[in-house]
């Protein structure tokens, strides 16, 4: 009897707080709301321009029926003179209440970008809908380009760009700028924030479509600088980010070598102290396979030919490593991988009291970057074997 006594205290306790507790936002019907899948941010003439794609399908019969060869979107431009005007403007304008707990997308605008992101984050922040997860990039121009482009492949453009960054993201192209480590890198004075930039163009068959053109870093809330795509490669390596990639290397004996880099992994070392400059040592270890020989010489792969494509891989990516975090920390004086973290604790003590100084002498670091990578298969023949198989 005692335990049936414990059992009920202890279920009425469980649900107490699901009996108690009422909804916390007003229920809409669907046809009631306008379902952001992707939204533009831009600055222009003191006032914030939202551009806002909105799932509309077109597959017809019903309200929610769609059609894969159509744009199941449309577009809302508005403006305010903040963002939270600006979506009011847009629920006026539609007459339904605008919801973007379904969106996957933000785009700013450079300009936007070069002014601060803080109003940004902080609205979205804000948001009880606005989810953590949604994918953020820069791009060249206006956002309004890039949201309001009519991208055909796929049943909507947000999830189709969406498609291209986390492909981006498992090919090694890009950091992937999700919300919340957008936010992780604002509130972390050790870090600085980036995420993709992306652009419009046109491909070969004349379809508008979107792409990566690098990374764009900022220092605190602004936009200062943008790395290209081989740049963003070094630094993925060196924030030991980098998932898979390919490396194209060029043998004297062998001709051009393609190697897929399957493994890596990056230990990073700082020594500091006031009167010098900054020195990191980074440690890349990394495998790889061959995954195509391009205009070889040779009938066959030895020891050898593997040794020198490992040598000429390694320096290759060192030397990537090495440009990216001149750009990076040197050029631009941004830090998104929070090398400081690596230093000794006694040092890291010293910048925290003095960070001011710290930002300045950063500038200066100094970086040896060594590379060991080691290639696993070689899709080649063996010396002496005429049916091919591993070196």
């Amino acid at each position: 009897m005692r335990i049936l006594k414990k059992l009920f205290c202890i279920t009425l306790a469980l649900l107490m707080p699901i009996l108690l507790t009422t909804g916390c936002l007003h229920s809409a019907e669907l046809n009631e709301r306008a379902l952001v899948q992707a939204m533009g941010i831009d600055r222009k003439n003191g006032m914030y321009q939202i551009t806002l794609q909105v799932f509309d399908p077109q597959g017809g019969g019903t309200t929610t029926a769609v059609d894969a060869s159509k744009v199941n979107s449309q577009v809302i431009l508005v403006e305010g003179q903040t963002i939270s005007e600006a979506f009011l403007n847009a629920s006026l304008q539609q007459g339904k209440e605008v919801f973007y707990g379904h969106n996957k997308l933000v785009i700013i605008g450079e300009s936007a970008a070069r002014e601060g992101i803080s109003a940004i984050t902080n609205f979205l922040n804000s948001n009880p809908d606005f989810r953590p997860n949604v994918d953020m990039a820069v791009c060249q121009g206006d956002a309004s380009e890039i949201v309001s482009a009519q991208i055909s492949q796929g049943l909507l453009p947000a999830l189709e760009i969406q498609m291209t960054l986390a492909n981006e993201e498992k090919n090694g192209q890009i950091f992937r700028g999700r919300f919340y480590q957008v936010m992780q890198s604002l509130s972390s004075p050790d870090r600085d924030p980036c995420m993709p930039f992306v652009e419009l163009y046109q491909d070969k068959l004349g379809n508008s479509t979107v792409r990566v053109s690098g990374t764009a870093l900022f220092h605190d809330e602004f936009l200062v600088g943008q790395l290209n795509r081989e740049e963003t490669k070094g630094l993925l390596f060196a924030a030991n980010k980098m998932k898979k990639t390919l490396v194209n290397v060029q043998d004297d004996s062998l001709g051009l070598v393609s190697l897929e880099v399957i493994r890596s992994s990056t230990g990073i070392k700082g020594s500091f102290q006031w009167e010098e400059a900054p020195e990191f040592t980074l440690q890349i270890r990394l495998k790889s396979r061959a995954q195509e020989v391009n205009g070889t010489k040779l009938s066959s792969v030895n020891a050898s030919n593997v040794k020198q494509i490992e040598e000429e891989q390694d320096g290759q990516i060192a030397k990537t490593i090495e440009n990216a975090l001149e750009k990076t920390l040197v050029f631009y004086g941004v830090d998104p991988i929070g090398l400081e973290r690596y230093c000794p604790a006694k040092v890291r003590r010293q910048i925290q009291e003095n960070r001011e100084q710290w930002l300045q002498v950063r500038a200066q670091s100094q970086f040896h970057v060594t590379v060991t990578s080691e290639i696993e298969s070689f899709g080649l023949q063996k010396d002496g074997d005429s049916k091919g198989g591993q070196s």
